[in-house]
C-alpha cells in the first residue's frame, strides 16, 4: 500500500539523519557508501569503527525521539548540527515539525512531533527493527507524585521494550 511505502521512506529517512547528526556527519556517510557490505552490515561496520553497534545505535534512535526538543546531557538526538567543510546537517526538535498525518482520524489540524500510538489500543504491527512510541491518557498529566504503569514482556526474546519517561 502507499503509505506504508511513504511511512518506510520516512522511517528510514529519520534513522539516517540522526545517524549523520550523532555518529560522524560525512565521515560517516563515506564509510556507509565505501565498506563492502549492505543494508544492516554496513551500517553495523560504519558504526563500529565509532565504538558503536547497530544494536546501540537503534536503542539510542529510540531515545532520540523522546529526548528531541529537551536539553539531555550525554543523550543523542536530532538536535545534535554537524559542520563538516561545506556541508552542515542542522539539528532539529522533532516535537516542533509538523505531523503529515495532522487532521487525520483523531489527530488535530495541528498536530506536531512524531506519531504517537495509543497504547490501550489494538497492537500495531511492528515490523523489524522499528520503534514505535505510545502512550495512554491516564499516563499523561498525572498529578500525583506516584504512577503505577504494567508492562508485560513481550514473549519474543528478540523483542526489546524500554520505558521512558519525557
Amino acid at each position: 500500500d502507499r503509505d506504508e511505502v511513504l511511512y518506510s521512506y520516512a522511517a528510514a529517512y529519520a534513522f539516517g539523519a540522526y545517524l549523520t547528526r550523532n555518529y560522524g556527519g560525512t565521515e560517516f556517510i563515506k564509510a556507509v557508501m565505501t565498506n563492502n557490505a549492505t543494508n544492516i552490515p554496513s551500517l553495523n561496520q560504519a558504526l563500529q569503527a565509532r565504538g558503536a553497534s547497530f544494536a546501540q545505535g537503534l536503542s539510542a534512535y529510540g531515545q532520540a525521539f523522546i529526548f528531541s526538543g529537551v536539553h539531555a546531557p550525554g543523550r543523542r538526538s536530532f538536535n545534535h548540527t554537524v559542520t563538516q567543510g561545506a556541508y552542515t546537517f542542522t539539528g532539529f526538535d522533532l516535537w516542533a515539525i509538523p505531523n503529515p498525518a495532522q487532521g487525520v482520524g483523531p489527530l488535530p489540524k495541528d498536530y506536531t512531533g512524531p506519531l504517537i500510538l495509543d497504547g490501550a489500543a489494538p497492537r500495531h504491527p511492528m515490523p523489524g527493527y522499528s520503534v514505535h512510541l505510545q502512550s495512554i491518557q491516564a499516563w499523561q498529566q498525572v498529578s500525583t507524585d506516584t504512577i503505577r504503569i504494567r508492562i508485560e514482556k513481550p514473549a519474543n526474546p528478540a523483542v526489546e521494550l524500554y520505558l521512558m519517561v519525557r
